[in-house]
């Protein structure tokens, strides 16, 4: 978490403002999209399971990602299977802290 932030906070004032968030997203979104892109080596817009073995992350969890089954995984694909793994991960920590 704190590297994390302290990416995120560019100016270093140790607080992260709303223009620093957004550019912390963009930058991410633009990496990950080159780093899929670099994968994609027949550049069809989808990696094959082989493919995936260029993002370690996207290997280990290819047949989650891989939603319609047919062997090769989308950005898209990717991006719904991360967004309901951080609603998990939110919905657990709401639980958590309903317990305490």
């Amino acid at each position: 978490v704190a590297l994390r932030f302290a990416l995120m906070d560019a100016n270093h004032d140790g607080k992260v403002s709303k223009q620093e968030l957004l550019n912390f997203v963009q930058e991410q979104r633009r990496q990950a999209a080159a780093r899929f892109k670099q994968a994609d080596k027949n550049g069809n817009g989808a990696l094959s399971k082989e493919e995936a073995r260029a993002l370690p992350g996207v290997y280990a969890n290819f047949d989650k990602m891989d939603a319609n089954h047919d062997g090769e995984v989308t950005p898209q694909e990717i991006g719904r299977y991360v967004q309901s793994q951080i609603r998990k991960r939110r919905q657990a920590s709401a639980a958590t802290r309903k317990s305490d």
